[in-house]
């Protein structure tokens, strides 16, 4: 049972849920100016806070290219 436990908690562990901004400008290819610009012209969903830094859930990135894939 202590080996299934710590099998998935590696396996969540693995596999952030959130992106911060390099993360982000790394999926997509993109300079943190581009990704900034982005923001601002709605192209790319806000952010949330966590202190100073901008985050994203992964969820709503992958939700924003599908919706980008299934319009093109």
């Amino acid at each position: 049972m202590n080996k299934e436990l710590n099998k998935l908690s590696f396996s969540s562990a693995a596999q952030p849920s959130v992106l911060d901004v390099n993360g982000l400008c790394s999926r997509w290819r993109v300079s943190k100016r581009t990704l900034y610009r982005m923001i601002d012209s709605g192209e790319c969903p806000k952010p949330f806070k966590v202190g100073s830094t901008n985050r994203w859930l992964i969820r709503t990135i992958e939700e924003h290219e599908e919706r980008l894939a299934s319009s093109a």
